[in-house]
């Protein structure tokens, strides 16, 4: 008996627990059979971490092409917190990036949980969050990306505005607006949107809240000025490609419920009606914010930083948290006085009725999470290199000189430099570029002529070809599989 009453009194706390797990090991999908980063901006955030961690300095030789300098970009304050992490723990670089997201995934759920928690909603809302799906397109909690650490701090800021005033709220407000805006830019203006929202909101009953606020952004914005300034003054022109605010795709409004789930979608739709009722727009705001904002890149090619990709994954997050909203309700619910006399005539009846709502809240339960885990794992993820294709950049990195040029797939170009640390002659980047566009197509005629084009591997320094093809050149010394080595002695 002392046992079930101790269950039942920590029941939330046991709940919330096994929701945690459940976000961790579903998170995990993406990485549980893979042993190295999965996206490609995976692989340029541990490229660029490991350059930092390497030479201690944020201005470091740009790892993949030989005589230009990096900045590494807009999500330095990703950088750090990877290399900070690494010199604490000394965990493997591998490590980090295959269980990380996971445990980043569980802490949003977390926090998640702790703002919604003081209208009662807090288990529903983690749970939708932690379906949140990840897919190559939008990324997602499973990626460790600067969008996936950022999206953290919405919630939890959110919990900060609901709870604390004054020098309590401010100066967290500040460092984490500080932080973001160094680690994200987007999800930074995201969460000024959202935290503007909700000050708006409370404006009539608490002035003090949108004061607060208004000084955290203004403060955290005036901070960051000498760091935007560095960056746009020293980025060199082949960083950008085509300038490194320029996104180049994007993805219709009407592709939500390909990416959201439609029992998310259901119970977010509910949680909006829900919450429309009772006044309270400081989620339904910004929502609508995000889609206004992807509706005009889409359609007039405009954009306020929110990356046009990257805004659904603030869309998602939000509605998952009213998801969370709507299915709470029916937990909640009591069935109403003129419905519960009659039944309560009959014994039998009464019970019935009494336990009716808790029993259509498990029903819907079962239904969040079997469609939700159907729709969640249904995401497809490519694998940039194989275990042989390590075992050959190790080698690369053992066998050749410091300063190397490696001529290789564009597209496993991507990983090679955080593995190999050798320089490369092309890659995919991640955003428009017509400096890698014509390189990769100077690779693509190299390889399609077996690598028979002596005299370019000369006028491009190029020393060592890791080559999809079988190459047919006397000129290359062939010392393992696909890597051939050129000593510049060809005519």
């Amino acid at each position: 008996m002392g046992l079930k009453h101790s269950i039942a009194g920590h029941w939330q706390h046991i709940a919330l627990i096994a929701i945690l797990v459940f976000a961790f090991h579903i998170n995990h999908h993406p990485h549980a059979n893979y042993d190295y980063p999965v996206h490609v901006d995976e692989w340029t955030i541990l490229t660029q971490a490991k350059q930092v961690h390497r030479y201690q300095n944020y201005m470091t030789p740009d790892p993949y092409i030989r005589g230009e300098t990096s900045t590494n970009g807009l999500e330095i304050g990703l950088v750090t917190w990877l290399v900070g992490i690494r010199h604490v723990t000394g965990l493997d670089w591998l490590f980090i990036f295959k269980w990380f997201p996971a445990l980043v995934a569980a802490i949003l759920a977390f926090f998640t949980y702790i703002f919604a928690r003081r209208w009662g909603y807090g288990l529903e809302a983690a749970l939708f969050v932690a379906l949140i799906p990840t897919n190559v397109r939008i990324l997602g909690p499973g990626f460790l990306v600067a969008v996936s650490l950022g999206i953290t701090f919405i919630p939890l800021s959110l919990f900060l505005a609901s709870r604390f005033r004054g020098w309590k709220l401010w100066i967290p407000l500040f460092i984490i607006s500080s932080f973001l805006l160094t680690e994200h830019p987007p999800t930074a203006l995201a969460l000024f949107i959202v935290l503007l929202s909700h000050g708006l909101m409370s404006l009539k009953k608490d002035r003090q809240l949108m004061t607060h606020i208004l000084y955290s952004i203004v403060a955290a914005s005036l901070f960051s000025v000498p760091y935007f300034a560095s960056i746009l003054l020293s980025t060199p022109p082949l960083a950008g490609g085509g300038g490194f605010l320029e996104f180049g795709t994007s993805i219709p409004l009407s592709e939500i419920p390909y990416f959201f789930s439609s029992v998310a979608i259901a119970f977010a739709a509910l949680g909006i009606y829900l919450l429309s009722q009772k006044g309270r727009y400081g989620l339904i705001i910004p929502t609508g914010i995000f889609l206004v904002l992807i509706f005009l890149f889409r359609h007039l090619d405009y954009t306020l930083l929110i990356m046009p990709t990257r805004g659904y994954m603030y869309v998602m997050l939000l509605l998952s948290i009213m998801a969370g909203y709507g299915l709470y309700w029916f937990r909640s619910v009591r069935v109403s006085r003129p419905l519960r006399i009659p039944l309560l005539m009959h014994d039998r009846l009464g019970g019935i009725a009494r336990k009716a709502p808790k029993a259509i809240y498990m029903v819907f339960l079962v239904a969040v999470l079997a469609i939700g885990l159907s729709h969640f794992y249904q995401w497809p993820y490519y694998h940039i290199i194989t275990d042989s294709n390590y075992n050959d950049f190790v080698f690369i990195k053992e066998n050749t000189p410091g300063d190397a040029i490696v001529l290789m797939d564009p597209w496993k170009a991507n990983a090679f430099p955080s593995i190999g640390e050798r320089y490369i002659y092309g890659r995919i980047p991640p955003g428009p570029s017509s400096f890698f566009g014509k390189r990769n197509a100077n690779a693509g005629a190299f390889f399609a002529g077996k690598c028979a084009n002596t005299r370019f591997l000369e006028g491009n320094n190029i020393t060592v070809v890791y080559s999809p093809v079988k190459c047919e050149n006397e000129d290359l010394d062939n010392p393992r599989g696909m890597i051939y080595l050129y000593s510049g002695s060809g005519s």
